[in-house]
């Protein structure tokens, strides 16, 4: 007998290796369940349960533990919700892009990061 995918992730978790941890892993040791990300993990992020359920075809509970969890890792430490998608690091700017979004104000935003000046050590 194979052993099921979220199984084995949910030993490497265990063993303390979460960053190196694909997306699609860590999902399928939430769920308990052997799942393909129909969709990055950024747009799941912000999923509806009704719209994980659908795009990952699990269940409306199973879907409503992930979602759980997604709005846990947005909350800052005050318990209130946080916005990641409006940081002004370059990164997320480039990540929280959207069709929404034109692409020349996601390079703007960006780039006006990527110039700010940052003191070094002893500066």
């Amino acid at each position: 007998m194979t052993t099921p995918l979220y199984q084995i992730a949910r030993e490497r978790v265990e063993g303390d290796r979460l960053r190196h941890i694909g997306d699609d892993d860590l999902v399928r040791v939430v769920l308990e369940k052997d799942v393909t990300l129909a969709a990055p993990i950024s747009t799941l992020a912000w999923s509806s349960p009704h719209e994980l359920a659908t795009l990952l075809r699990i269940s409306r509970a199973k879907a409503a533990r992930l979602a759980a969890v997604f709005e846990l890792g947005r909350r800052d430490e005050g318990g209130e919700a946080r916005d990641i998608r409006e940081h002004e690091d370059p990164v997320f700017c480039m990540a929280s892009h959207t069709h929404e979004t034109p692409p020349d104000e996601v390079r703007e935003r960006a780039g006006k990061a990527l110039r700010r000046r940052v003191p070094g050590p002893g500066h």
